[in-house]
Parts: C-alpha cells; structure tokens; sequence
C-alpha cells in the first residue's frame, strides 16, 4: 500500500487507545512582511515520531485555521523537491487528503464510492481549514510544511480542529471550538495512526517588525533555532548567492527540513539583495537596537549592489555585532 494509502486510512480511523508516542509541530511567525501591502507570515512545521517507524514515516496534517482581527489570505505548502534535487529519504511531495469538517462550512467532494469529504485548503474569511499529507525524509525534528499569509491586522492565529481528547469529532458549530483537536496521522510499520493533539494560539504584538517578544520568528531565521541572530547570516548567504536564481540546493543540503522562502523577508519570491537589508534590520530589532534609515519593512525596492559593496555591507555588519557584544 503506498504511503499517500496509509495515510488516508490513517486520518479516518479513530485510536482505540492513547498512544505511547506522538509527532511533533510547530507554529512560529507572526512577522510583518511588507511587499506592497503589509501582511503577516506564519509557518506550520511538523515532524514524525521515527520510534514508530525508524525507516522514516509520512504525515497527513488536519487542521481549522481562526484569524483575530482579520483575514487569512492563502495557505501555501513549501515547494515540493524533485527526486533529482536530493536523495530519495530527503523527499518530500505534498498530496492533498479527506478529512472531516471542521468549522461546518468547508465544500464537500467524492472522495470514492460517494463518500462526501473536504480536502486540500480551503478558506473563508478569517478560517482556514488544511487536509494535507506530507511524504517525510527519515530523519528526525520537525520540518516546515506550510505558511499561512494573513491580514497584517491580525493579532492571534488560533489553531485546533474537531476532535476531543478521547479522540471523538465534535459537530461543527461555525466555530474553532476550545475544545477540538486538529489532527495529525503518521504512517507506522503496521499501519496508522491518529494522533489528536494539535492545538493552541500564536498573539504576537505589533512592535517595529511585527513579532512578539519571546515569541518563535520565521521570516530571517535560516538554520530553524526560533530566533534570527547573525549566526543566521551564512545561511542566508548561502540561498541567497545561489548559482541559478531560485534554485537552493546547497541550502538545502545544508538544512533539509526547512522552506528556503525563510530567507524571502520582502514576499518577492525570490531571495534577493533586497531581502538582505530586511534580514540585517530584523537582527539589530533581535538584540534590542533601532531600526536605521531606510526600514527594511518599507515597500520601496532597494538597488542591487556589487558583489563588492555587499561584502562590504557583511564585513562591517558583522564588526558591529562583534563590538556590541564586548
């Protein structure tokens, strides 16, 4: 049976019993991206639990999406990787999958034999409701699967889904209950199995860059630690020097689990020089230092410099850093 199979069967059964171990998630975000329009970045990263299947497991993803205060715009997967691109254990195809409704409104579609489910993403207004599967690579920690782009008037993104504790599906009322679960179902060596435990609430502030104190950051943070920091700056480098433009291999050789878009902090697409005055500004926010003239949040495009006048930019960025911390 094939992985997207396991996991299909996996979402529609209901445990028997409480599990002994769990995959993991994590939502972080919450910076204000600005390209034209100001948004809000989010990032939903989740992982197996590879004591359930060492040789590596797949994931399907179920969960209702509440925006506070606005709008969720989109809900896009990170860019799928050809088998060519890395070894087959670091693959990872996305397939949408059924699920059950989780907020009441969400569009029905025969899934088989007249079997009525929703699937894929889909949006209304401030919800969002998300059936993915994700095919992992075998290697523990969690990896980023998708980003929600949200109006920038949005103070909390709450997350959950229709499950109780005990593993039952709650009818949908219209609303994300406090009570529900989303849900996440792992491939194991037998079969399946559901694991009800995705829940919680990201409220970041509105401070110069959009993110929370304390709070996990996304946008910047290149090699995935929940901050952005000048250790973040070689990774950076490294996507953003890339041979052929849009093509970052040697950054995700160097950190597979994690969406390169991490590194495109002004929504363009790609990882440019401009990218890198945003990326500088949110490191000197970071360690409590104002922002300079010119805010890379602003919507004005920045020139492309030199080769030389960027190594410049680096060396004399780094020597500040280095001074500050004396």
């Amino acid at each position: 049976m094939s992985w997207k199979s396991l996991v299909s069967a996996g979402l529609l059964c209901v445990l028997a019993s409480p599990a002994l171990a769990d995959p993991t998630y994590l939502i972080s975000g919450g910076i204000k991206n600005q390209s034209g329009t100001p948004v809000r970045v989010w990032n939903f990263a989740a992982g197996p639990d590879l004591a359930l299947d060492p040789a590596g497991s797949s994931l399907e993803i179920e969960v209702g999406l509440q925006a506070i205060g606005g709008n969720i715009i989109s809900v896009a997967t990170a860019p799928n990787e050809a088998a060519a691109a890395a070894p087959a254990p670091m693959r990872v195809e996305y397939n949408d999958q059924p699920g059950e409704r989780i907020f009441g409104w969400e569009p029905l579609v025969d899934v088989g034999s007249g079997n009525m489910k929703p699937k894929g993403v889909n949006i209304q207004g401030s919800q969002a409701a998300v059936y993915i599967a994700a095919n992992l690579f075998a290697t523990a920690g969690n990896r980023d699967l998708f980003t929600i782009t949200t109006d920038a008037s949005v103070t909390a993104l709450n997350v959950g889904g229709a499950y109780t504790a005990a593993h039952a599906y709650l009818a949908p009322n219209g609303t994300l209950q406090a009570t529900g679960l989303g849900r996440i179902a792992q491939t194991t060596v037998a079969s399946s199995a559901n694991y009800d435990i995705v829940t919680g609430a990201l409220t970041p502030n509105l401070n110069a860059n959009g993110q929370a104190p304390g709070a996990p950051w996304f946008l910047g943070d290149m090699n995935g630690n929940g901050t952005v920091t000048s250790a973040d700056l070689t990774l950076f480098q490294t996507a953003q020097f890339a041979v052929d433009p849009g093509v970052y291999s040697a950054y995700k050789n160097a950190r597979p689990n994690l969406n390169v878009l991490r590194g495109d902090i002004n929504g363009s697409g790609t990882i440019t020089s401009a990218d890198f005055t945003r990326f500088q500004n949110l490191i000197f926010s970071a360690n409590g230092q104002p922002q300079g003239a010119g805010s890379g949040l602003g919507s004005g495009s920045v020139p492309e410099p030199t080769s030389i006048m960027l190594t410049g930019l680096v060396l004399g960025f780094v020597s500040m850093i280095r001074r500050r911390v004396r």
